[in-house]
């Protein structure tokens, strides 16, 4: 489940929503992005 967000929480955090990303890892992507 981890591995499946922080692969897919980039692109579906910002398709989706930018300010609730996925995991962690989306959270940084979003921060850097």
């Amino acid at each position: 489940m981890e591995i499946y967000f922080m692969q897919h929480g980039q692109a579906v955090g910002k398709q989706e929503d930018p300010a609730r990303p996925l995991s962690r890892a989306g959270i940084e992507q979003v921060q850097l992005a």
